[in-house]
């Protein structure tokens, strides 16, 4: 039967209708696409092309005229709808388990204080956006580094990576802390990128060649930090010697009237092998074996040496030692005194320009051969250059002279 004007006229707007509302539901779900991307976590973007597939076979069933293959059309839109809906929501029940399960040790650090995209935090800020900016669709490398320099590398994290990333130590997070030994065995394992902190000692390094074959680490200075020694603010010494540190640390000196205080016994407190304070102690004194150290004076965190130093009470004679900036700025330890080394008295100043005897370098280090070396050169070029280094001095250290 031969159609009429009318009737071709009818087929062809109904054509047009179709392909119009083809083209307005790919408008829509690009912009739900777009929502997901850069407003919900991207492990669901897979949702929006789920969902997009199945409008498509739903448009594709609609325009099958053989019943048959039009309901197959249509079985495969559902199945395709359904899939992705369970899918979705397997995903989220697994991102709530895991999230419930994450553990972050605040033992050092409350690192809820220094977290980034929170206007809350104490963490630095540039005053204005930074002009290195990740996206999410990057390859953002994962950060990681010990206690004293958490609320720094989470202040690089606030300028440059996109606010939409996983939580602090979440399944897929960039941003991780685990301290200076567990955060070097992930990057030895290749489970972090960058780690911020002292250079690891020979021994760590030595165990995660064992356990992952040779490897090459990159280490870049990004800025000073001094290590220093305290004791209770109630102890007369003010100031000590190398020698005399050494000494005390040997067993050489016991008692405090040895270098100018009271009748009381010397008690030197150590941290934990691998530790990052214990690190830089070994590496300023080489020729002090701490291996037979009793271990009541042995302190697994920063914070622990601090605690029992400032316990005058029941500690009297106690001496420490801890980063400048962490034991003064972090802590905030009032019971506590920073003694000076061979008569310079640490501070930003001194250890800017090194005249404080203890200065060093802290550094970010990879892996050699990282699939993810180009994004991790940008992000340390950054660092060192000079919106980074801002942020270094407005963290409490001193920047590095490039």
């Amino acid at each position: 039967m031969k159609e009429n004007s009318s009737d071709v006229v009818l087929r062809v707007l109904a054509t047009i209708g179709k392909i119009i509302l083809l083209a307005v539901a790919g408008f829509i779900l690009g912009w739900v696409y777009y929502f997901m991307l850069y407003f919900i976590y991207p492990k669901y973007y897979f949702a929006s092309f789920g969902f997009l597939l199945a409008i498509i076979t739903l448009f594709v069933a609609w325009f099958i005229t053989n019943k048959k293959a039009r309901k197959i059309t249509l079985l495969v839109a559902l199945g395709i709808t359904v899939a992705t809906g369970l899918t979705l929501g397997g995903v989220g029940i697994a991102d709530a388990y895991h999230y419930s399960k994450i553990i972050v040790d605040n033992t050092s650090i409350d690192t809820n204080q220094y977290l980034p995209f929170d206007e809350n935090s104490k963490i630095a800020r540039l005053d204005k956006k930074a002009s290195l900016q990740f996206s999410i669709l990057d390859e953002l490398p994962v950060v990681d580094g010990a206690a004293a320099l958490f609320p720094m590398y989470s202040s690089f994290v606030n300028a440059t990576y996109p606010s939409n990333i996983e939580p602090l130590n979440a399944p897929g997070s960039p941003f991780t802390y685990n301290n200076t030994i567990g955060g070097y065995y992930n990057l030895f394992d290749g489970l972090n990128d960058v780690m911020f902190g002292a250079a690891p000692d020979e021994n760590l390094l030595e165990n995660g060649k064992e356990e992952n074959g040779d490897f090459t680490l990159n280490m870049t200075p990004i800025g000073k930090e001094g290590f220093v020694f305290f004791t209770n603010v109630n102890n007369h010494v003010d100031s000590l010697t190398m020698e005399q540190i050494r000494d005390i640390y040997n067993g050489k000196i016991t008692n405090w009237k040895e270098v100018g205080g009271t009748d009381t016994k010397i008690l030197p407190y150590i941290r934990n092998p691998g530790s990052g304070s214990q690190t830089a102690f070994d590496r300023y004194f080489p020729n002090v074996d701490t291996s037979n150290t009793p271990k009541e004076l042995i302190s697994g965190a920063m914070s622990g040496i601090i605690e029992v130093v400032s316990n005058y009470h029941n500690y009297p004679g106690a001496i420490g030692f801890s980063f400048y900036y962490y034991a003064t700025a972090l802590q905030q330890a009032n019971d506590i005194k920073i003694l000076s080394v061979n008569g310079v008295e640490p501070s930003k100043t001194t250890i800017s320009n090194e005249t404080y005897p203890m200065t060093s370098c802290f550094v970010a280090t990879y892996k050699e051969g990282n699939r993810k070396t180009k994004n991790i050169k940008k992000l340390l070029d950054w660092v060192v250059g000079p919106e980074g280094q801002e942020l270094v001095e407005k963290s409490g250290y001193a920047k590095v002279n490039l």
